[in-house]
C-alpha cells in the first residue's frame, strides 16, 4: 500500500517535506537534504529516480498538470528548478528568485505557461512562455507576515495564499495570456531534446 511504502521510505531517506502524487501510480518526495525521489506505488522497496540539484530542504514540488515528465520545485537554496524526469542529473531550468528562501510554488491548473511561487515576504507570478529568467509580477506583502503557502483556485482564474497569522488571501489574476503549452514544450525540447522528451 501506499503507507507502507511511505513509512519505509521515511525510514530510509532524509526527513519527507513534501510529496505530490501523480494519476495515484507514481509520485515525487522533497527531502530536508535538498534531493527529490521519483517513486512507484508499484514498487515498495526502491525508489525509480533520485534528482539532485538543490543545495538545500525541498519546500515544495509538483507534477505538471497537462504536460507528461515535468514537475518544478522549489527550496531553502533561493530557487526554482524546473525538471524532466528522464533528466535526473541537472534540472531543465533554474531560477534564482532573490535571497530569500522560496517556500512554495505552484502551476496554475488554467495555463500551462504560468507558476506561482512566494518567499517569506513576496508573491511572485511566473510566465514561462514570456521569460524564465524573472517573474512576470511580484507583490511584496505587508511587513510582519511571513507567507507559508500557495494555491491556484481550480475554478477560477485565482490564488490563494497562506501567512503566519492564519489568514487566507485570495488574489484574481488578470491580464495573462492564456499561452498554448507548446510555447513550454519548444522552450524544453531546446534544452532537453526530442529524444527523452517523452
Amino acid at each position: 500500500s501506499f503507507c507502507t511504502h511511505a513509512r519505509y521510505r521515511l525510514k530510509k531517506y532524509a526527513n519527507v517535506t513534501f510529496f505530490d502524487l501523480f494519476h495515484f501510480s507514481r509520485y515525487l518526495v522533497g527531502t530536508e537534504e535538498g534531493l527529490i525521489h521519483r517513486c512507484s506505488c508499484s514498487y515498495n522497496e526502491q525508489t525509480l529516480d533520485s534528482y539532485t540539484g538543490h543545495k538545500g530542504q525541498v519546500y515544495s514540488v509538483q507534477w505538471h498538470p497537462t504536460i507528461p515528465n515535468i514537475f518544478i520545485s522549489c527550496s531553502e537554496d533561493w530557487s526554482i528548478r524546473l525538471w524532466h524526469q528522464r533528466r535526473y542529473d541537472e534540472p531543465i531550468h533554474s531560477i534564482q528568485c532573490s535571497q530569500k528562501p522560496i517556500r512554495a510554488v505552484q502551476w496554475s491548473p488554467h495555463a500551462p505557461n504560468v507558476a506561482a511561487s512566494i518567499s517569506a515576504e513576496a508573491i511572485d507570478i511566473w510566465d514561462l512562455s514570456i521569460s524564465t529568467l524573472d517573474p512576470v509580477f511580484s507583490l511584496p506583502v505587508a511587513s510582519g507576515l511571513f507567507l507559508t503557502s500557495i494555491a491556484f483556485s481550480q475554478t477560477s482564474n485565482s490564488i490563494l495564499v497562506g501567512d503566519s497569522e492564519g489568514s487566507v488571501a485570495v488574489y484574481q489574476l488578470k491580464g495573462f495570456k492564456n499561452a498554448p503549452a507548446q510555447d513550454l514544450i519548444d522552450f524544453i525540447q531546446s534544452v532537453v531534446g526530442n529524444k527523452i522528451m517523452y
